[in-house]
């Protein structure tokens, strides 16, 4: 290829620049331009290996209905396997297979040392789709953090799961590469369609409550112990709390505690727990 020479009354070029002229696959050629008005054509790799098919399974207990809502965490390594540093990565969601709502689960990302911890601070992450500085030497190694938060679990999401593509594109001006998708498969646990919380001391707040997302419009009632303790009109996605009154002169060890639904002329089971009261105690879940 000719290079283009200096003409009269041009003043010569002062600084360096690169033109990218070719892109393969992963080979990169262009020109460096310096002050001599001399060219040279280089090449280089620029490409990623990672990341990798991973799951999680979010909190809960067939006990006390965890898993209502919260966070948990994924991660998974890249590595530059280039011979030109990164400056940044684009992690992606190409595709989606979502909970069934009212289910929400928002996803971020953050960029560690391979040896480090994920953080878990929520401001530490960067929401997916997101660009995040990442000066990755040829050779090196980064771990891809992944911030999973969910709420309002419900029936529907009993025992199933969600599924997302990420991609993670690294970036140097204006070269870039995308990896091969990697599957996250974030599992709801069997409960997770309420939450129970114990009272809290004897004189303040000694009642328990359970705590659901309505999966459908329709009549709720709290038993305990076989005996309805509170009845309400819930529409669908709607968040409710019913309690479970302390009785304190009435211990008693692992109570029944159900939550139902009526449908047509049938009650059904929407969540369950159990519950504890000792003399002058607070009630709690166990």
């Amino acid at each position: 290829m000719r290079v283009l020479r200096s003409r009269r009354g041009i003043a010569a070029i002062a600084v360096a620049a690169a033109v990218l002229i070719a892109v393969p696959t992963t080979a990169y050629a262009y020109w460096v331009v310096t002050a001599q008005a001399t060219a040279t054509a280089r090449s280089a790799t620029f490409s990623i290996a990672g990341p990798q098919n991973t799951s999680v399974s979010l909190a809960g207990s067939a006990a006390d209905l965890l898993g209502f809502s919260g966070s948990n965490y994924a991660s998974f390594s890249v590595t530059n396997t280039g011979a030109v540093a990164w400056a940044s990565v684009d992690v992606a969601l190409p595709q989606t297979v979502a909970f069934i709502a009212p289910a929400v689960v928002t996803l971020g990302a953050a960029v560690v040392a391979p040896s480090a911890s994920c953080p878990t601070r929520a401001a530490d992450y960067a929401a997916v789709p997101a660009t995040i500085p990442a000066a990755l030497a040829p050779g090196a190694a980064a771990k891809i953090c992944t911030r999973i938060d969910y709420s309002r679990l419900s029936m529907s999401n009993r025992n199933s799961a969600m599924t997302a593509q990420l991609t993670v594109t690294p970036r140097l001006h204006n070269w870039a590469v995308a990896s091969a998708p990697a599957v996250l498969t974030v599992s709801a646990p069997n409960a997770g369609i309420g939450k129970c919380t114990s009272g809290t001391s004897f004189g303040f707040d000694p009642s328990a409550s359970v705590a659901i997302v309505a999966p459908a419009t329709g009549d709720y009632r709290l038993l305990v112990d076989g005996a309805q303790r509170s009845q309400a009109r819930l529409t669908v996605d709607q968040e409710s709390t019913f309690t479970v009154d302390a009785q304190l002169f009435r211990p008693k060890d692992n109570m029944s505690v159900l939550i139902q639904r009526q449908v047509g002329s049938t009650w059904v089971n929407v969540a369950d727990a159990r519950m504890s009261r000792k003399s002058f105690e607070p009630m709690k879940c166990t």
